[in-house]
């Protein structure tokens, strides 16, 4: 499944250079994906993180990474 397309990812890549905290939200069927980039807290070794939550009906299920390309390596 391949919701979030390469623009996404740049658009996401970008707001992590810029320490900007960003949120995209796609949907196809009755899947959802939201895709945030973040302050990260003390636990994580870097200052932002990228958060992938992907909901159908009722479930949900959350990844965090450190960068977008393990984001992306992750979802495809």
């Amino acid at each position: 499944m391949r919701i979030l397309s390469d623009n996404d990812f740049h658009a996401l890549q970008t707001a992590l250079q810029r320490m900007d905290e960003l949120t995209l939200t796609r949907a196809l069927g009755d899947w959802e994906i939201t895709a945030n980039v973040f302050p990260a807290g003390n636990a994580w070794p870097v200052a932002m993180v990228v958060q992938i939550r992907y909901r159908r009906g009722y479930k949900e299920w959350v990844q965090t990474f450190e960068s977008v390309e393990q984001a992306r390596r992750a979802i495809r």
